[in-house]
């Protein structure tokens, strides 16, 4: 697997640890709320910077805006941590986006019911979804998301258990060699003393 070698230095095993720990209370979190309250705050500000900015590219790309938005941020930041091979750094970044996704599927999930609140003239996906005559299967696309969404997360967590493996292996090789080696030189220490002994000057 040397593509996972590539994604930088594997973690410590204290780093393996608390990022697990990380991850189970994060999904917990996520789990547990609609609406997680800190980043879904952040997500919405980049969701409505994705209207502005994609708005001037005609109806349909200002309405799917949101959406892209919201999900730039977390890409730009994991392909920045990928590319400086900080593992732990890209993985985290790479699970909001998995969070943003599954924001964005509750959204669409609730194209038809419109029971969610919504800032603005609108309900995006309703709009879109009506577009594209896929209104009556929002629920599905939505689950279908969420299925992406936590499918993505168990992906992560396992890329970075590889890749810890890998480390904790190599750890292992290392350590034996130097065993080895020392074992070697206090054999050769023992040697030259013996033969000091045997010819003294």
């Amino acid at each position: 697997m040397r593509w996972i070698e590539r994604l930088g230095p594997a973690p410590s095993r204290h780093a393996f640890i608390g990022f697990t720990v990380g991850v189970i209370l994060a999904a917990a979190i996520v789990k547990s709320f609609t609406f997680v309250p800190i980043i879904d705050n952040v997500n919405f500000v980049f969701h409505e910077a994705g209207h502005q900015i994609l708005g001037f590219f005609g109806t349909t790309i200002l309405l799917l805006g949101g959406g892209i938005g919201q999900m730039i941020f977390p890409v730009a930041t994991t392909v920045h941590f990928l590319r400086r091979r900080q593992l732990l750094s890209a993985a985290c970044c790479t699970l909001w986006g998995f969070e943003s996704l599954r924001n964005t599927a509750i959204y669409v999930g609730d194209a038809r019911a419109q029971v969610l609140p919504i800032i603005g003239t609108g309900h995006d996906w309703h709009q879109l979804l009506r577009r594209w005559g896929l209104l009556e299967s929002d629920t599905h696309i939505a689950g279908f998301l969420t299925f992406t969404s936590w499918s993505g997360w168990i992906a992560v967590w396992l890329i970075v258990y590889l890749r810890y493996r890998q480390g904790a292996e190599e750890r292992e090789i290392n350590a034996e060699k130097e065993r080895r080696a020392a074992i070697i030189q206090r054999a050769r220490e023992s040697e030259r003393i013996r033969q000091s002994k045997r010819h003294p000057d």
